[in-house]
């Protein structure tokens, strides 16, 4: 980094002075006869008006005059420069010229150039003719070199006499550049032999040293540079501008030249042949967009003019130019451009226009539900691939990628929007609708059974989520319908949780008429669900009777009355039975009919009719009376004997106990009673017993004991074995000798009941939070004492469902979704031989434990910015994990404030996370501890927490030092704000570079100056080296424990931020310094191809292959190599072991590449130089970026924003570099101080 050192180095002049040989002292002698712009005799004689030269602008924007252009074959025709000779220059010609001898314009007569010259003259004849020419394609004369030193005077330290006799700015020395020029396709011999017999077409041109003090040229100024014209060769072709001055033939100080520029205002390569060359942006095109065409051209004269052929009938001129092509295709665009000279080329160039970029989806499953992961497939189709796509799901999801997949929570209609870009920044987007439908579900009706008709049956509704995917549990009712008589408790029910995605609920159904009931629960659907439908079967049976008869005896041959008497005996709510009761005999005698009719009785569900019986013959008449049923009633039949011939009985049973439960045992008595009306005696034989119901007796049949002279008895047990309820109980003697055979005139009405029944739950564990199971078991026990039997049949809990007894008990999972105390029921629905009983436990259902964290960004955080902090809340405990509701407060122990004390957390994604933010604003440095604490909600407890945040102070504005040739530093910030730091010196500075942790920066500069800012002022850093010295370069090392700084003569000091310290170094001058960024090595190049290593101890020199002056060098902050630049356009790479060239053919001729750094990342490497010339190097290859200024370039620093800033020659230039991209930059105020360095403070 820094000035081409060979601009003002001292030891350099000795190097190019020529020695005083022969010819060289006659040179010498003769003041280097330089000849320049030699006019042709016969121009003087009849000068040309000025009309027919052509003019341009001057270079140099300190000349205000129009440069006439003119050719060196306006030279002097003559054998020798002989007094004809003399006599046609002081004649007059058209390029002003004095008649005195020693005279020029621009000069004294001492030839002390002005600062000011004329930009017209009077020649000899009187006519003002132009003093500012300008000449193309000359060269220096063969064999000879520009000189540039004390020689004759040529240096200084103040102005001439013309100019004041002031001194340089910082009392520096400059010196004047001259050499001998020539156009060698007009005269090809050498211009510096004195005895040359040809005419000498040559110039003597001169870069004066007020000029270079003033500023108007010198190093740094793109138009007028001493430093490169120091090094021109003989195959090297420039065009110049500059002030005639002319001496004659005979003048001792010039020898025998007659023609110079002098002073010589500005110069450049001679331009090559026209060549044209275009690019445009984007490079990737669709119909319809602009693209912009840009053209450049080299060679030929400026200005250029351009103009373009769009290949679709468009053409329009100038430079840059923007198009936009209507369709696609292939398009032959083509650009002419022509040069000041009329000259003109053409360049043609294909561009193609793809089609439009387009795009759409499809997605997997074709009928999404709730719930259900879709897959979204995009298409795309025109643009440029690859393609990427962003999704957004139209229910606040979003996702990008070819194939996301997503999962509606909620059923409805939803517009998905894909937005698909292409590799050239096309964007397309295309909308569809997408239908979640319901979740599906399958509905399960379950009723007990068999029953009879006007028996209730129990029936329950099973709905369940039958979708993949995460279950949820469907709310809503079901409503309940027959396709049978009957009548429901209620039409629907509404559903209760029975386990996740299962719900249920029950009804009663009392059928009305027998035969097989098709009960139907239709689910009606819910915001998720949707409707479905199942069925059950109720097989109904008929209601069961009994029929009982009695015949009352008259005596034979007489009517007797048998009345049938049916009863009603089924369970639950009776009814009447209705229909006819038929009558038969066993025996010979005739009916009054053989039938009757069922009249309704004063009993509710007993009816009953009578017909009369006459017997005819003297036997024990059986009476069969037979109930044909009705439709809803079965059929029964009953009997009873009438004796005739036998004294006739009288039969009657008792049962005590009178109720008894199934399996438990009555006994029942019969008594038979002889009821003739006279000589009755006490019966003998046997009685038998028969029930209507299920069970058994024990001792039937019994021997009749006498009880008196008229009545006999005996017993037997009964004991129920199933069907509560009545059972009739008839008891039938049998007769004897003289006894006729009897039943009982009434049948004993047993009431059988059902066993009882008791029902306990426990639920295990008994406390536990919300969401977390239990379960609950019911345990149904017989405790009817004797003949227990081990309860069947279902349980049904509330809340949880039902189950089905084993060995009497069963259990159910229950997910309490509530804290509180919650009451568990079980119901037991009873079997064949039970009851139904019912039972409960508590289980004490807490909130779910939770946990509060606290984050803060950015942390730490800077006093009064704004930082956001995220309370996280978790639920810790065991069981399904739930996100918290909710809101959370927050607090601080120190000052600040926060936008809301509060937030109401959401959902974070995670089951069982979720989150809210508030914005707080610290108002005072420190450690702030930020407490969140959370309320909690219905089914979780508060928890809290906090985190410390330290607060440090604002930071201060990003900004970089500036240094400057005539001692300025400055402080730049990026929005372009230029701040002058009091300096305590006014000779040039070099470089600057920042200690790595920002607390102070080193400057460097000429006279060995080295300085110190601290952030608020400079002081001198006391260094044990001369001020003859100049500091070219300082660098720190990473761990910023120590600096380098390197200078001429192979100065080389170690400074420790107390003291600087000389490292002995044998070597010749170092221009630039650069650190491996791991801090072992130090890299150092200088003068004459000067390259070697520094590991902290020891100097090591490395062979570069080169031997111009290596100016510049950076490490790429991966360590893995550095770059080096200099003079010529070098450019190296070094490994860390060897150094290698770098293919450069991109640099233009004779630009030295004077400052590197690569950004951050070290991805990318911007190189900078002479004409402004800026490059990038991406590990590869180097490209040439367009130039913005024509000043040189020296200094180069990336901002932490990610801009490089390059500062250079000039009125304080200043150029940006962002995102491939190079700008101007614009300070303020402007600077006219020429940039050496930049650095940027680290942040």
């Amino acid at each position: 980094m820094g000035e081409d050192p060979t601009s003002s180095d001292q030891s350099r002049m000795s190097t190019h002075f020529k020695s005083p040989s022969k010819t060289s002292k006659r040179w010498i002698t003769n003041s280097l006869i330089i000849l320049a712009l030699l006019v042709p005799t016969s121009l003087f004689i009849n000068p040309i008006p000025l009309a027919h030269a052509t003019t341009d602008n001057s270079w140099n924007p300190n000349v205000k005059c129009q440069a006439a252009v003119v050719t060196t074959d306006h030279g002097v025709i003559g054998d020798h420069f002989n007094a004809t000779t003399k006599g046609a220059l002081e004649s007059g010609g058209p390029y002003g010229v004095f008649v005195t001898q020693q005279s020029q314009i621009g000069s004294t007569s001492d030839l002390q150039p002005d600062l000011n010259p004329p930009c017209t003259y009077p020649n000899v004849n009187g006519t003002m003719a132009p003093t500012f020419v300008e000449i193309h394609g000359i060269s220096l004369t063969g064999g000879s070199i520009v000189e540039d030193g004390s020689f004759g005077g040529k240096c200084g330290t103040h102005y001439q006499g013309i100019n004041g006799f002031g001194s340089y700015p910082g009392g520096r020395t400059y010196c004047t550049a001259y050499g001998v020029f020539q156009d060698t396709s007009v005269y090809t011999g050498n211009c510096e032999a004195l005895d040359n017999p040809n005419p000498k077409i040559c110039m003597r041109l001169e870069i004066d040293r007020d000029w270079v003090g003033a500023g108007y040229c010198g190093a740094g100024t793109v138009f007028c540079d001493n430093s490169a014209f120091d090094h021109l060769t003989a195959s090297q072709k420039i065009d110049v501008q500059g002030f005639v001055a002319w001496h004659p033939p005979s003048s001792a100080g010039h020898g025998y030249s007659s023609w110079e520029l002098h002073p010589m205002t500005a110069w450049r390569f001679t331009p090559t042949t026209l060549t044209p060359d275009f690019s445009w942006t984007p490079s990737q095109l669709v119909p319809g967009q602009v693209v912009m065409f840009s053209g450049s051209a080299s060679g030929g004269r400026t200005p250029y003019t351009f103009k373009w052929n769009f290949g679709d009938g468009t053409t329009v001129t100038g430079s840059p130019a923007g198009h936009a092509f209507s369709a696609q295709g292939s398009y032959s665009v083509s650009m002419t451009v022509t040069d000041a000279n009329s000259n003109s080329a053409t360049v043609p160039k294909t561009i193609v226009i793809a089609p439009t970029l387009s795009t759409g989806f499809t997605y997997a499953p074709a009928s999404p539900g709730a719930g259900i992961s879709v897959t979204f497939t995009a298409t795309a189709s025109g643009g440029f691939s690859p393609y990427g796509f962003a999704w957004a799901f139209g229910d606040g999801g979003t996702a990008t990628g070819g194939s996301p997949t997503h999962t509606y929570s909620a059923t409805g209609t939803y517009t998905v929007t894909l937005t698909t870009s292409d590799s050239a920044s096309h964007s397309a987007v295309f909308s569809n609708n997408v239908t979640i439908n319901p979740r599906a579900t399958t509905t399960a009706v379950n009723c007990t059974m068999p029953v009879v008709v006007g028996q209730g049956s129990s029936c329950t509704a099973t709905v369940t989520d039958a979708s993949s995917g995460a279950r949820t549990t469907p709310t809503g009712n079901v409503t309940f319908v027959s396709d049978s008589p009957g009548i429901f408790s209620t039409s629907n029910c509404n559903l209760a949780t029975v386990s996740s995605g299962v719900a249920g609920c029950n009804v009663s159904y009392r059928p009305s008429a027998s035969g097989n009931h098709l009960i139907t629960g239709s689910y009606g659907g819910d915001s998720v669900h949707s409707t479905s439908s199942g069925a059950s079967t109720i097989v109904v049976g008929l209601r069961a009777t009994t029929t009982t008869l009695s015949c009352v005896a008259t005596g034979f041959g007489f009517d007797e009355a048998c009345t049938a008497t049916v009863s009603d005996t089924s369970p639950e709510t009776v009814t009447t039975p209705v229909g006819t009761v038929s009558f038969t005999t066993n025996s010979t005698g005739s009916f009054t009919s053989n039938s009757c009719s069922l009249s309704n009785t004063a009993t509710s569900g007993v009816a009953s009719c009578q017909v009369t019986y006459t017997p005819a013959a003297v036997a024990t008449h059986t009476i069969t009376g037979s109930y044909s049923g009705d439709v809803i009633h079965l059929a029964s039949q009953g009997s009873a004997s009438i004796g005739f011939g036998k004294d006739t009985t009288a039969t009657a049973l008792s049962c005590a106990p009178s109720s008894v439960m199934i399996g438990q045992a009555t006994i029942c008595t019969v008594t038979v009673t002889d009821t003739a009306p006279v000589g009755a005696t006490a019966p003998t034989g046997s009685a038998s017993f028969s029930s209507n119901g299920a069970g058994s007796f024990a001792g039937s049949p019994c021997a009749l004991v006498g009880q008196n002279s008229t009545s006999s008895s005996c017993q037997a047990t009964y004991m129920p074995t199933s069907g509560a309820g009545t059972h009739s109980l008839s008891a039938t003697y049998g007769g004897d000798g003289t006894h006729d055979v009897s039943t009982s005139s009434q049948a004993f009405a047993l009431t059988v009941i059902l066993r009882s029944t008791s029902t306990s739950v426990s639920c295990s564990p008994s406390s536990v939070v919300v969401n977390q199971a239990t379960s609950c078991t019911a345990t149904v026990v017989d405790f009817s004492g004797s003949g227990g039997t081990t309860p069947t049949g279902n349980v049904l809990f509330v809340p949880g469902g039902s189950c089905v007894l084993a060995s009497g008990s069963c259990s159910v999972s229950i997910t309490p979704s509530a804290s509180g105390s919650l009451s568990v029921s079980a119901s037991y629905g009873g079997d064949s031989s039970h009851s139904p009983s019912s039972g409960s436990a508590t289980v004490n259902v807490g909130n779910r434990a939770t946990s509060t964290s606290v984050s803060c960004s950015p942390s730490p955080a800077t006093n009064n910015t704004v930082t956001s902090c995220v309370a996280t809340v978790s639920d810790t405990d065991v069981g399904g994990r739930m996100s918290p509701s909710g809101s959370v407060s927050f607090a601080s122990n120190s000052t600040g404030v926060f936008g809301s004390s509060s937030c109401s957390l959401t959902g974070s994604g995670t089951v069982g996370v979720s989150t809210c933010a508030v914005n707080y604003t610290p108002v005072m440095t420190g450690f702030h501890t930020i407490t969140a604490n959370y309320a909690g909600d219905p089914s979780h407890a508060g928890s809290s927490g906090s985190v410390v945040t330290v607060i440090g102070a604002a930071p201060q504005p990003a900004y970089a030092l500036v240094v400057s040739i005539d001692g300025k530093v400055g402080r730049l910030y990026q929005n372009g704000t230029l701040t002058q730091v009091p300096s305590p010196v006014t000779t040039p500075l070099r470089s600057v570079a920042w200690k790595p942790d920002g607390s102070y920066a080193l400057i460097s500069g000429d006279f060995a100056v080295l300085m110190r800012y601290n952030g608020t002022g400079l002081t001198i850093v006391s260094t044990p080296v001369a001020s003859g010295y100049n500091f070219w370069t300082v660098s720190w090392k990473p761990d910023g424990s120590y600096a380098l700084i390197g200078g001429s003569a192979g100065t080389l000091l170690k400074y420790d931020g107390v003291k600087a310290t000389v490292i002995p170094n044998s070597f010749t001058t170092i221009y630039s310094i650069s650190w491996n960024p791991s801090g072992s090595t130090a890299l150092l190049v200088g003068k004459g191809g000067l390259a070697m290593t520094f590991d902290g101890t020891t100097i090591h020199p490395l062979t570069t292959g080169v031997t111009v002056d290596l100016l510049t060098s950076a490490w790429n902050p991966n360590g893995a190599y550095a770059l080096i630049g200099g003079l010529s356009g070098t450019l190296l790479q070094f490994n860390g072991t060897q150094i290698s060239p770098v293919n450069t053919s991109v640099v233009p001729a004779g630009n030295a590449i004077r400052a590197i750094s690569f950004n951050p990342t070290g991805t990318l490497a911007l190189l900078a130089g002479d004409n402004g010339m800026v490059l990038t190097w991406n590990g590869s290859r180097l490209t040439l970026l367009p130039v913005v200024t024509f000043g040189w370039l020296y200094g180069i620093s990336w901002s932490s924003s990610g801009i490089a800033y390059v500062v250079g020659g000039g009125s304080g230039v200043v150029l940006t570099y962002t995102n491939g991209t190079l700008a101007k930059f614009t300070t303020s105020p402007v600077s006219t101080s020429q940039f050496r360095g930049i650095a940027w403070k680290p942040q």
